[in-house]
């Protein structure tokens, strides 16, 4: 009888975190990432503390890394330091630049949040309803949060007919999602 056998493979380490580095088949780790991926690495794990973005800032200012296979991934969290350490113009043009870029991959999309997020911040509501239409018009792997989010908008800038109509996008369209209930939430409060 030649049933199924289980494969061979590592162990997983226990935080998700740490898959990256996962030892190989015959239980080596490989190495931690080095020159200018370090950089970006550090810099990465330096922005969880707001904090510490200038630091990042300044590893992700270095001239090898634009230079690397991951130049836009490196401009991402580059323009989250910079809205942290207020260079908010600059922050502006770099996540404008990345949401440009073809959909194909989750960053145009987090870019795009970031920068509505920015202009919300500044409170340039109506630059922000701008770039969340502009998203909900494209493919997205989370539409739910855009919705979501053009229906708040909406709903501070008085077009409560626009702000209804996200709303129910989220709830009808995306049901199981957590945004589903704060969709219901609001379409309760509305028609109150």
């Amino acid at each position: 009888d030649e049933g199924l056998a289980p494969t061979r493979h590592p162990a997983l380490p226990r935080e998700a975190a740490s898959l990256w580095f996962a030892p190989d088949v015959n239980g080596s780790a490989p190495g931690a990432p080095a020159g200018p991926l370090a950089d970006l690495s550090r810099a990465v794990t330096l922005l969880e503390d707001p904090t510490k973005a200038r630091a990042a800032l300044q590893l992700l200012s270095r001239p090898a890394l634009p230079r690397t296979a991951v130049d836009d991934y490196v401009r991402y969290p580059r323009a989250r330091a910079l809205r942290l350490t207020d260079a908010l113009d600059e922050a502006a043009r770099e996540f404008t630049r990345l949401a440009a870029l073809p959909a194909d991959h989750h960053l145009p999309e987090a870019a795009a949040l970031a920068l509505a997020e920015l202009h919300q911040a500044r409170g340039d509501e109506a630059a922000a309803v701008a770039v969340y239409e502009a998203l909900v018009a494209r493919p997205l792997a989370a539409p739910q949060v855009a919705w979501l989010r053009l229906g708040i908008m909406r709903r501070r800038q008085g077009d409560t007919p626009g702000a209804v109509e996200a709303y129910r996008r989220v709830y009808f369209d995306y049901p199981l999602s957590a945004e589903s209930a704060t969709a219901e939430d609001e379409l309760t409060e509305l028609s109150a």
